[in-house]
């Protein structure tokens, strides 16, 4: 997939293959931070809430077929 991506664009999470630990976050909606994929081939995104502390996270990168535009 090719999919590109842009700063501010809003996307689902769909899946989470290379990076089981943030499975936790299928289904959630957050914000793209920086136009991707960037030269290591992820979209970093932010505005991901912890359940377990309430805060919004940093930014995470996701590969671009873990994500959806919403």
């Amino acid at each position: 997939m090719d999919a590109q991506f842009r700063k501010g664009q809003r996307v689902q999470i769909v899946s989470s293959v290379d990076y089981p630990e943030y499975r936790k976050y299928i289904g959630r909606t957050a914000t793209v931070y920086t136009d991707g994929p960037d030269s290591s081939g992820l979209v970093a995104v932010k505005g991901l809430e912890s359940k377990v502390k309430e805060r919004v996270l940093g930014y995470v990168g996701f590969a671009p077929e873990d994500l959806k535009k919403i």
